[in-house]
């Protein structure tokens, strides 16, 4: 019972336990059929959620891609691989490398995969060459994909094309850097201010002000930047615009260089899309110039009232110096000068120019020192002003100031308290006549174009003033001289009316012809009285072809009745003159007496026919010859004895003068006293005889040289006879020469026994003795060479052949000639210098033989004499050493002989020079011009 209780109790408990079991698988099998349904829902809701991703994707051009760590794509969208022109299929599960190429992966995406899937975030900017597009400016991002353990997974790749938007940026900075240009370029101060006050933005006006860099103003408040001064006057003005309002705006400020700017402008507000203002927009320009020029032009109005003014004095007097004063009071208040004047200019006697001042004015306010400084003269070039006074004789205004001035123009500024000054030049009949000078000793003024242009107008009215004055004074000088002169030459001015038939006449003819006829004039008839009866005939016909017209002028001598009963001869000249139809109107014209000219003529007539006949009587050949050498006049001796010979005549003459001038050239003449006489011998061609010239200047009435007179005497006997008494003479004297020379010679010669006979008996003095022989016998050379011709040159070959000859005679030594060129025999040395260059022969010959080795027929002293190109060249040769230290230049070792040579030897026309080689020495002479000369005979 037990059992089958107790196993019907494990029965039910086996049997719950498996309803249990059931319950629960059953469970079990619902929830994983209700987690499969999930799983599924999830799967369609991923897939859905997945395509609508990818569809999203699909609408963006953005590449965007994921890959493992691997480099293997898990997921890209439709723009990459519409870029790459793939599948889907080919690219997932495919690599980066795959795709992109080995290199270019390798070389430049794999370092940035690297950096991403260490956990780094990348990004870069970059232009990159992509398929069939070319060049594309990327924006490349790589940001890592982490998993759900915080690994990084992979690697989420987004590439934007940002190419039109980069273009659009360079656009957008090209058009503001040209914009940045334009605004610098402007010559305004351009700006913009936000509501703050601060500067956003400014042009390189500002910083051209205000020595600031352009960093200086951006964010820096506006009364930070341009100063408190500046700032109190344009902040009501900016406040205003900060309001909403546009401004038009003006003020100045000291600026440290440039002295008082003024500027003017506009603020205008910048407001946003709902009307609240931003900021301001600032355009200011400089209107210094514009202030300078309207005062200049004030300034100019003024002076050019000044002018007319002047223009009208000028115009109301005739003597311009009463009205300086007040024109250069009126000039000097228009321009607002210290000081105004005139200076005039002059030359000293030198040449040098001088300005002297004239009239001055000076301001009421210029104080009493400054009003002592007046400069009354001064010279230009002594002043160191001469480049000034050149530019105002080109016409040039002169401005000086304290700056740019030169160390001679400060001083002249400096010593009269002037700080600026203005001259204008001054010409008077087109040749510069002095200045007009203004000074400004309150400040230094720039001259503007239209005040330097006004002061200009001012200086040519004056100086048309001063021409007007000086035309007034010459032309009543002219009347005056004109007047003289008509009445000193007697020329008599006269009008005929031919329509009135009245003559008008003026005073000199009137007191010509004797005759009254007051300032209304008379009829022609009155003076058609007064013709010489001989003369009515042709004075009827020229008035009447004047009358019709047929002639135009006429040039007649007729003779006049004087009242006193004398006869005078006028020459008449008149020109007709025609009304603008042509019909004749009046006849001017003069009358000159010449009734005193005919005396003189008929008197000179008859003293030249009585000189010429007295011209004609002289026995000598006279020529009268004008400066450029032509014949005027002979007399008949002339023409009877040279005939055709005159013109050879004259050509020697010419050549005669030892300075190739005639003795009556112009210059010549003029630098003597009234000229002077010239006298030349000349012999005739193929005539033998010899004739003296004298040649005297001819001066015409004035004094003026105009020709000459040759007075031609024969003087050939007498010439002859002095020559003959000359020549005889000169052949006493070549006798008596040539006996004092041979005289000479023997003195010597017995002068050369006696040393013999004195040095025979002594060994010690011999050798002395020799050479003094030797000397002696060289000299008695010479001069036996001299005496065989008187004033003759000596012959080179001939003393030295006898010298040579003499040396033999005294030494052991063999002297021999070596074989050379030949010399010209013609080569002599001259008289004056033979006996010094024959003893410098012998001392060399004897010194060579002296230092030779004594009888050994191999070291002969050795001669060589040659021509070299019209000079000699002597060579001696010995076999010996020079001393230690011998010098022959300098003078060191010579010893008494060699010193003697040298002292001796001719300065001019010969050299020597002495050298040694091993076991020889050398002694080498040039005798060339002026000791070497061709042979001269005396005739």
């Amino acid at each position: 019972m037990s059992h089958t209780k107790g196993t019907g109790r494990s029965d039910n408990q086996n049997s719950s336990g498996l309803n249990l079991g059931e319950e629960m698988l059953v469970e079990l099998d619902a929830q994983l059929r209700w987690e499969r349904a999930r799983c599924r829902d999830l799967e369609r809701l991923l897939a859905a959620s997945e395509a609508r991703y990818r569809k999203l994707m699909s609408f963006t051009d953005d590449l965007i891609a994921l890959v493992d760590r691997n480099y293997v794509y898990e997921w890209v969208n439709d723009a990459l691989l519409r870029l790459y022109r793939k599948k889907y299929e080919s690219v997932i599960g495919h690599s980066a490398a795959e795709l992109l190429g080995r290199d270019h992966f390798e070389n430049d995406v794999k370092p940035r995969f690297d950096r991403c899937l260490a956990g780094e975030r990348v990004q870069i900017d970059e232009w990159v060459e992509k398929p069939n597009l070319g060049f594309r400016f990327m924006q490349i991002r790589l940001t890592p994909s982490m998993g759900e353990d915080g690994r990084v997974e992979g690697c989420i790749i987004h590439i934007r094309d940002n190419t039109d938007r980069r273009r659009a940026e360079e656009a957008l900075e090209r058009n503001a850097r040209q914009l940045r240009l334009i605004t610098d370029a402007l010559p305004a101060l351009i700006a913009y201010i936000d509501d703050q006050q601060r500067y956003v933005f400014v042009n390189a006006g500002h910083t051209r002000l205000l020595g600031k860099g352009r960093d200086y103003f951006i964010g820096r408040q506006v009364v930070e930047a341009v100063g408190p001064d500046i700032y109190a006057q344009i902040r009501g003005y900016l406040e205003r615009a900060l309001a909403g309002s546009e401004v038009s705006c003006r003020y100045s400020f000291e600026h440290e260089t440039r002295g008082r700017l003024y500027f003017e402008g506009v603020y205008v507000p910048h407001r946003d899309e709902n009307g609240r203002v931003l900021g301001v927009y600032s355009l200011v320009r400089d209107i210094t110039h514009h202030r300078l020029v309207e005062a200049e032009l004030e300034r100019r109005g003024r002076i050019l009232s000044a002018v007319a003014s002047l223009s009208r004095l000028c115009l109301t007097t005739d003597r311009w110096t009463q009205i300086m004063g007040d024109a250069l009071e009126q000039l000097g208040m228009a321009a607002g000068v210290s000081r105004a004047y005139l200076f005039e200019h002059s030359l000293t006697p030198d040449g040098r120019p001088l300005c002297t001042q004239s009239f001055d004015w000076c301001s009421e306010d210029l104080s009493a020192d400054l009003v002592r400084h007046r400069t009354l003269e001064f010279d230009w070039y002594a002043e160191g002003l001469g480049t000034s006074y050149e530019a105002l004789c080109r016409g040039e205004t002169v401005t000086w100031g304290q700056t740019g001035y030169s160390e001679a123009e400060g001083r002249f500024l400096a010593s009269r308290g002037i700080k600026s000054i203005l001259m204008v030049p001054l010409f008077v009949d087109g040749a510069f006549s002095g200045f007009l000078g203004f000074d400004d000793c309150r400040e230094e003024r720039c001259w503007s174009l239209a005040e330097v242009s006004a002061l200009q107008s001012a200086a040519g009215v004056m100086g048309a003033a001063i021409e007007k004055a000086e035309i007034g004074r010459r032309l009543v000088e002219r009347e005056r001289r004109y007047a003289l002169a008509t009445e000193a030459g007697k020329v008599g001015v006269w009008e005929w009316n031919l329509r009135t038939g009245t003559v008008f006449a003026d005073p000199v003819l009137q007191r010509i012809m004797q005759r009254d006829c007051g300032d209304d004039g008379t009829e022609m008839d009155y003076w058609l009285d007064c013709i010489h009866p001989q003369d009515q005939a042709i004075t009827a016909d020229i008035r009447r072809q004047l009358e019709r017209g047929e002639l135009t002028e006429f040039d007649r001598l007729l003779r006049v009745h004087a009242r006193d009963g004398g006869m005078r001869s006028l020459c008449f000249r008149g020109t007709l003159i025609r009304d603008p139809q042509g019909v004749p109107l009046k006849v001017f014209g003069t009358a000159i007496d010449l009734s005193e000219q005919r005396r003189v003529e008929e008197e000179l007539r008859r003293a030249n026919e009585e000189w010429s006949k007295t011209f004609d009587t002289v026995p000598d050949p006279i020529l009268i010859q004008d400066l450029q050498g032509r014949l005027l006049k002979v007399n008949r001796a002339c023409a009877e004895r040279l005939d055709a010979s005159i013109e050879g005549l004259l050509a020697k003459l010419h050549r005669a003068f030892p300075d190739g001038a005639d003795c009556c050239d112009v210059e010549r003449v003029s630098s003597h006293q009234g000229g002077r006489t010239c006298v030349a011998e000349i012999e005739e061609n193929g005539q033998g005889r010899l004739l003296r010239v004298t040649t005297s200047p001819l001066f015409d009435h004035e004094g003026v040289l105009c020709g000459r007179i040759h007075v031609i005497h024969d003087i050939t006997d007498r010439q002859r006879a002095e020559r003959d008494r000359l020549a005889h003479l000169e052949r006493q004297r070549d006798v008596l020469v040539r006996e004092v020379h041979h005289r000479i010679k023997n003195h010597l010669q017995g002068l050369m026994g006696l040393l013999s006979l004195g040095g025979g008996g002594r060994e010690e003095c011999a050798g002395i003795i020799g050479e003094a022989i030797a000397q002696v016998q060289s000299i008695a050379t010479v001069y036996g060479l001299q005496s065989r011709e008187v004033a003759a040159d000596v012959c080179f070959r001939e003393m030295f052949d006898a010298i040579v000859s003499n040396v033999r005679g005294f030494s052991s030594v063999p002297v021999r000639m070596v074989a050379g060129n030949e010399i010209d025999s013609e080569l002599c040395i001259v008289r004056d210098k033979a006996v010094v260059l024959a003893l410098v022969i012998n001392e060399l010959l004897m010194n060579a033989v002296k230092c030779s080795v004594s009888g050994s027929d191999q070291d002969p002293v050795e001669l060589n004499l040659g021509d070299d190109q019209g000079r000699l060249v002597l060579t001696i040769a010995n076999s010996g050493v020079l001393p230690p230290g011998f010098d022959f230049e300098t003078g060191q070792g010579l010893g008494t002989g060699l010193g003697l040579l040298r002292d001796m030897l001719p300065r001019q026309g010969a050299l020597l020079s002495i050298s040694g080689d091993v076991g020889r020495v050398m002694a080498t002479a040039i005798i060339e011009p002026p000791l070497l000369v061709r042979r001269h005979r005396s005739s």
